[in-house]
C-alpha cells in the first residue's frame, strides 16, 4: 500500500482533519491565528512567548534553524550533533513534516532532548570507531521519534494482545474494555503528517507503558507530562535498546481513530491488521516489569 502525497499547503484547521491530532489540539492553538504559513522564526517567538523553552541536556536552550537546502559539512554541523551542541534545530520552512517535530519538541521535551542525546552519543562512537553503519539503537530511536505511539495500559492484558496481532479480539471484542484500560498518544512527528491525508496503512511503533487506572483517568496534558518522564528515563537506562521492543501498531484500529472501526468487517483486512510472524516474542515484556513501583 502506498501512501498518497500530502499537500505542503498551510491549514490553521488542521487538527480537525482528524481524531488523531486530538493530542495536539492544545499546542496547536498558538497557530491558528496564522491564515499563511508561519515562519520558523514564529516558532521561536511563540515558544518565547508561551515560556514554553525547551533545553537539550547539554544545557543548550532550542532554537528552530530555517534549513535552505541539505548540504554537506561538518559532523558538529549535522543535524543531531548540531541540536545537541547548539541546540539548534534544523528546521525546513512550511513543511508540515518539520512542523510537527517542532510540536513534539514542545510536547514532550524531556524525551526529545534524551533521544538527541543518545544518537549524538552513538554519532560519536561510530566516528571514533570508524563505523559505516548505524547502530540498533540508533535505529530504534529514529522509528520511535518518527513513528511511535506510547500506550498507556492499567490492565495488561491487552498488551499480550498487541504482541499477539490479536487485531480483532483487541480493537473490536474488547473495544468497551479497551477504551476504559488504554490510552493511545502519538509521539511521532511522521505519523501527524501522515495524519492530514489518513490512509489504510498508517502504522505506528509502540511501547506499552503500565500505569494505575487513576493515571488513566488525567487529561491528555497529565498523561503527556507523565509520558514525557517516563520516556526520559526509559530510553536512557536502556543501553541496549533495539527496534523488537517496538511492537507494530495499525493505529487506524483505535476506537475513534477512523469512521469504520467499531464494524468487525474492517478487520478483515489482514493487509492492515497482519497476524504475527510465527517467531519467538521479545522485547515489549522488559517494558512491562520496568519501574512497576510508578504504577
Amino acid at each position: 500500500m502506498s501512501k498518497p502525497q500530502n499537500s505542503p499547503k498551510w491549514d490553521n484547521n488542521f487538527t480537525n482533519l482528524s481524531p488523531l491530532f486530538a493530542s495536539i489540539k492544545g499546542v496547536a492553538r498558538d497557530f491558528a491565528g496564522f491564515t499563511q504559513w508561519p515562519q520558523v522564526a514564529d516558532y521561536n517567538h511563540i515558544c518565547e512567548r508561551q515560556k514554553a523553552l525547551v533545553h537539550v541536556r547539554s544545557g543548550k536552550k532550542i532554537s528552530f534553524i530555517e534549513q535552505a537546502q541539505r548540504r554537506q559539512g561538518s559532523f558538529e554541523t549535522s543535524y543531531e550533533p548540531r541540536i545537541y551542541l547548539h541546540g539548534e534545530v534544523l528546521t525546513r520552512a512550511e513543511h508540515w513534516h518539520d512542523f510537527f517535530n517542532m510540536l513534539m519538541w514542545r510536547s514532550f521535551p524531556k524525551a526529545k532532548a534524551t533521544l538527541n542525546a543518545l544518537q549524538y552519543a552513538d554519532m560519536l562512537h561510530q566516528r571514533e570507531k570508524r563505523l559505516k553503519q548505524r547502530t540498533i539503537r540508533q535505529n530504534a530511536l529514529t522509528q520511535f521519534d518518527e513513528c511511535g505511539v506510547i500506550v498507556l495500559a492499567s490492565d495488561l492484558a491487552f498488551a499480550d494482545l498487541i504482541r499477539q496481532h490479536a487485531w480483532r479480539q483487541l480493537f473490536y471484542v474488547e473495544r468497551e474494555r479497551l477504551q476504559q484500560a488504554l490510552s493511545f498518544i502519538i509521539f511521532g512527528h511522521a505519523l501527524f503528517e501522515k495524519a492530514l491525508t489518513p490512509y489504510v496503512g498508517l502504522t505506528g511503533k509502540c511501547l506499552i507503558v503500565p500505569v494505575s487506572f487513576e493515571r488513566l483517568q488525567g487529561d491528555i496534558l497529565y498523561q503527556q507530562q507523565y509520558v514525557d518522564e517516563y520516556l526520559a528515563t526509559y530510553f536512557a537506562d536502556n543501553s541496549a535498546l533495539n527496534p523488537k521492543v517496538l511492537s507494530p501498531l495499525p493505529i487506524l484500529g483505535v476506537p475513534g481513530w477512523h469512521a469504520e472501526n467499531s464494524r468487525e468487517k474492517f478487520y478483515d483486512n489482514t493487509d492492515y491488521f497482519r497476524p504475527r510472524k510465527e517467531r519467538a516474542l521479545v522485547g515489549n515484556r522488559s517494558l512491562l516489569s520496568l519501574r512497576q513501583a510508578q504504577m
